[in-house]
């Protein structure tokens, strides 16, 4: 069902460096390719910078985003009330702990946070209350590729990881309260990893369609 792409879909960033639409070496706009325009802002030490896209082994086409040489930036979102019904979908390597331990932070949107160790994802709903924990069917391995798929309903959740559900059931109501909008960064805590096709949409997804944006990339697994 393409038609969720014209509404429901409010960003889409690919991590590509497209010079021809404002990205590449000297910008620091990552495009939102969705309709709306949200475009993001990488950062580095609380300011704008470069945008530090890395090609990757792993990847078999384009560039993906995280940290590069050492050096720990992140993406900066434009605040957009989606409400209490929305998805997140992207794709992550966790090449290590992150700055406040084995929890590496992914993503902070509204209220919302996540955070993936070796062997769990922490999601809030609402930072402020409380998290939902699900446990992965494997340990992630340093360097591998993996998706995963958040969609939010109200009180309830679906996760999925590859091509797993592993979790479905109540979580806390969301807040949409502005508590910080990233993507790799939560209070000063970096990612230790990248990212690529990140999408936040403002409805929510269904198991089996968060499984077709896994199974549409799926050469960009590593199942090593």
């Amino acid at each position: 069902n393409f038609t969720i792409y014209n509404e429901s879909l409010v960003m889409y960033f690919t991590f590509n460096n497209v010079s021809k639409i404002g990205e590449g070496e000297g910008s620091s706009t990552l495009v939102d390719l969705s309709r709306y325009g949200n475009n993001g802002t990488c950062g580095y030490a609380g300011s704008a910078s470069n945008c530090r896209v890395r090609p990757s082994k792993d990847i078999l086409y384009g560039t993906a985003w995280g940290n590069v040489s050492g050096v720990n930036g992140y993406v900066a979102l434009n605040y957009r009330n989606i409400s209490n019904t929305y998805s997140y979908l992207f794709w992550f390597r966790r090449d290590g702990d992150g700055g406040n331990g084995e929890d590496v932070n992914y993503l902070t949107y509204m209220s919302t946070l996540i955070r993936i160790s070796t062997t769990y994802v922490v999601y809030w709903p609402n930072t402020n209350i409380g998290a939902t924990l699900a446990t992965f069917p494997k340990a992630i391995t340093a360097g591998e590729w993996h998706f995963l798929g958040i969609s939010q309903k109200f009180n309830t959740a679906v996760i999925v990881m590859d091509n797993n559900t592993i979790f479905s059931g109540g979580t806390n109501y969301p807040s949409t309260v502005d508590g910080g909008n990233e993507i790799g960064m939560f209070q000063g805590w970096p990612i230790n990893g990248a990212v690529d096709n990140f999408m936040i949409w403002n409805t929510s997804l269904s198991a089996n369609e968060m499984l077709q944006f896994y199974y549409g990339n799926l050469y960009k697994y590593s199942g090593t």
